[in-house]
């Protein structure tokens, strides 16, 4: 199939490899750096893609070495001292609550005080 110094070349497979084109006695592959160049790039990003994962597995390891730590550190946390000090809060909470329903309960009792003074005074 040879047609004006052109020619097809097939591998051994039987694959089409390229155009070539017989120039003095030397065939070059029409398109040949291309490929060299698409693969070189593949290669590199092969190689980043491996580089990523590595870092990100070593992160992962840390954050789980990180958890472990923080885990083993609330087993050994004393629990007790923690809740006794979250029910005295509680406790003072209701304290305070008490009063504040107290203090309501007054000033409940003198506005009705107040405004039977008024009601009193309204109806002479």
């Amino acid at each position: 199939m040879a047609q004006a110094g052109l020619e097809l070349r097939y591998s051994g497979r039987r694959d089409f490899v390229g155009m070539m084109q017989d120039v003095g006695g030397e065939a070059h592959m029409a398109g040949g750096w291309v490929e060299a160049v698409f693969l070189g790039a593949i290669s590199v990003l092969l190689l980043v893609a491996v580089v990523l994962m590595a870092s990100i597995a070593a992160q992962l390891k840390g954050l789980r070495r990180e958890a472990e730590m923080a885990r083993s550190q609330l087993v050994k946390m004393d629990w007790s001292q923690l809740l006794f000090n979250g029910v005295q809060h509680l406790k003072e909470a209701r304290e305070a609550l008490e009063t504040i329903d107290k203090r309501l309960q007054k000033l409940e009792a003198l506005e009705k005080v107040q405004l039977s003074h008024i009601d009193f005074r309204a109806g002479r």
